[in-house]
């Protein structure tokens, strides 16, 4: 049966349609695209990160009926995403942009395109080099009892499920529970910012409050949610017997709201243009205590402005180093490089203004066929082999747009690009650089769990930047509802020599 949108409750869209049981109803987000047979929804109810779902109907994919024939069928399939940074359309090493994304080079290809996949030392722990690089079994990261292929088929795994035809027995899996759908649930971590830079401003100094609910209790609830509570019924202990609960009165629609690692960030409104900032730790519900830090305007505002600064200071650095920078105008008395001179401005500071930094993602589906008869001891992780079963189905491509603010100094997201139907990935080069970052000597890298773990986490609705979620636009930068080029009112025209 076909997925079916639910009527909106308080700008939010519900989906059902998604397991065995049609009426168990699966969240999908604030806006939803329908791509072919794919439907795509976008969470921003936190500015930073943004959370992507997507639920893909089979019967209603051509590609799917072709390639499932009598004789070569497939047995399983779901949902792989890899990601691209590029500024100007020159593709740029995420190591090189840092921030969230900058520990992702393990699995890169020739194009610095990289796999959305855990890192691996954690791949290799669990034994992944047997399995395709599914977004859905990142969820053996939040979720310790998911151990099997078979596990996955149940709908509405934290990161997403695998689906199966019906005639492909599931064991100890009621029919009502069993994904009627191929699913995706990915944190798309936007920001500059990273977990060490917000650990860099945290201290014993400016810890606000610490409460001990026990570990039931936080496995119920998150943290943040716990301090909002108190902060809005509660009056802090040292404060003088008289005084009120700090946030009382403060709505959510107030609070901007952002995830870094396994930090929530939650800016408190101010009068005087000097917010404040809640910092919650959500990833240690074991120890049964939460601690809160408040950090002042300038704590997070110098990470912020530092964080955007240097990562164009260091996407200038690359471009003029391959020798991209020839057509970009340089801010006044700064020497056509990379880098000004210690106290100056980077030289894309100016260009930057524009939607020329740009995260794309190619988020596919990806059908695997049962293992061909060989010799005895035949291995899936043999290289080749595994990749000889997998069928590229076909999948959505879309993109966080960045912009840099020279009245904040801050890189900030400032546009998402909507979906698009595309089979524009090579399959057989990423997963290539998938066996590649499994090897010997990548054993030991790992990447930020906190990437994938981070889709777990039940988000309450806070005000976002400006009041209101960042726009989606076109191909061509036009907002798709006003119509509105966001680069309209840029007088810079400059672009960087693709040579």
């Amino acid at each position: 049966m076909p997925l079916r949108i639910q009527d909106p409750v308080d700008g939010w869209y519900d989906v059902t349609g998604v397991a065995g049981d049609q009426t168990v109803r699966a969240p999908l987000g604030q806006r939803y695209f329908e791509v072919g047979p794919h439907v795509v929804g976008f969470d921003q109810r936190f500015s930073e990160p943004v959370v992507v779902r997507s639920y893909y109907q089979p019967d209603r994919d051509g590609r799917f009926a072709a390639e499932n024939q009598a004789g070569r069928a497939l047995d399983h399939l779901g949902y792989v995403q890899a990601a691209q940074l590029t500024y100007a359309g020159t593709p740029i090493p995420p190591d090189v942009f840092g921030g969230r994304i900058g520990d992702r080079w393990p699995y890169v290809d020739g194009e610095y395109r990289f796999l959305d996949f855990m890192g691996p030392a954690d791949a290799r722990a669990r034994g992944m080099g047997s399995f395709p690089p599914f977004y859905a079994f990142n969820g053996v990261l939040s979720d310790g009892t998911l151990r099997t292929t078979d596990d996955f088929f149940r709908a509405s795994r934290v990161n997403g499920s695998l689906w199966a035809p019906p005639s492909r027995p599931v064991a100890n899996l009621p029919d009502a529970q069993r994904s009627a759908v191929a699913s995706i649930v990915a944190e798309v971590a936007t920001g500059t910012i990273s977990v060490a830079d917000v650990e860099a401003v945290l201290s014993d100094d400016n810890v606000l409050l610490v409460l001990n609910p026990g570990a039931v209790a936080l496995r119920q609830t998150e943290g943040y949610r716990l301090v909002l509570d108190r902060l809005r019924t509660a009056r802090l202990d040292d404060a003088p017997p008289d005084s009120g609960p700090p946030l009382a009165g403060v709505g959510n629609d107030e609070i901007i709201a952002q995830l870094v690692g396994p930090y929530v960030l939650l800016t408190l409104p101010a009068d005087d243009g000097f917010p404040e900032t809640l910092c919650v730790r959500e990833d240690v519900p074991a120890a049964g205590q939460v601690t809160a830090h408040l950090l002042n305007a300038y704590d997070l505002d110098e990470v912020t402005r530092s964080s955007g600064m240097a990562v164009l200071d260091r996407i200038g650095t690359y471009l003029a180093g391959t020798g991209q920078l020839t057509d970009i105008e340089p801010p006044p008395d700064v020497p056509m490089r990379g880098r000004a001179d210690p106290g100056g401005e980077p030289v894309l500071v100016n260009d930057a203004t524009r939607l020329r930094c740009e995260l794309r993602y190619w988020t596919f589906v990806v059908g695997m066929r049962n293992r061909k008869r060989g010799r005895r001891g035949d291995d899936d992780s043999a290289d080749g082999q595994l990749g000889d079963r997998m069928s590229l189905l076909g999948g959505f491509t879309w993109s966080a747009l960045y912009r840099f603010d020279p009245d904040l100094d801050v890189l900030e997201l400032a546009a998402l690009r909507e979906p698009e139907a595309t089979r524009d990935i090579d399959l057989a080069v990423l997963y290539a650089a998938y066996l590649d970052g499994l090897g010997d000597r990548f054993a030991d890298l790992r990447i930020d769990t906190s990437n994938f773990t981070g889709a777990a986490l039940r988000r309450d609705a806070f005000g976002a930047e400006a009041g209101e979620p960042v726009p989606f636009v076109d191909a061509n930068h036009r907002d798709i509802d006003s119509g509105e080029d966001l680069d309209s009112e840029m007088d810079l025209d400059s672009e960087v020599d693709p040579e």
